[in-house]
């Protein structure tokens, strides 16, 4: 059952695409991390988890954060490696896209995501959430 466009929006999901080679940020994470000038994300492969921590200065680990105009606003994370890392980590499908939402930590400015709680998104999803 595919979720309205609103839901998706209003959680702080990412969702990760090998074939693309990407991962899509949602705004909603954004805005739940007080909406920083950079980010970053932390790794376990141990525990198959996944942070996006804000960053109030420019790092050699970060990324920009763009930006936000409504009409258009896409913040896309472009790496090949990265995806293949998380895939292979977690076993996933390669053909699939994955979405997962997470738990804020307000103490260390992160949403944490357990990546084995990812859904596997339909293609009509993937369209209507970015």
């Amino acid at each position: 059952m595919e979720e309205p466009r609103s839901n998706i929006q209003s959680q702080n999901g990412i969702s990760f695409s090998l074939n693309e080679g990407r991962m899509f940020v949602y705004h909603a994470t954004i805005l739940e991390l007080k909406e920083p000038k950079y980010i970053r994300f932390l790794f376990n492969p141990q525990e198959k988890k996944l942070a996006v921590q804000r960053c109030e200065k420019k790092l050699s680990e970060s990324f920009v954060v763009p930006k936000y105009v409504p009409e258009n606003w896409d913040f896309r994370i472009q790496s090949m490696d990265m995806m293949k890392m998380i895939y292979r980590c977690c076993k996933w499908d390669e053909e699939k896209t994955y979405r997962t939402y997470g738990t804020y930590h307000e103490k260390h400015g992160l949403i944490e995501y357990d990546l084995m709680n990812a859904s596997i998104i339909e293609e009509t999803q993937v369209i209507d959430s970015e």
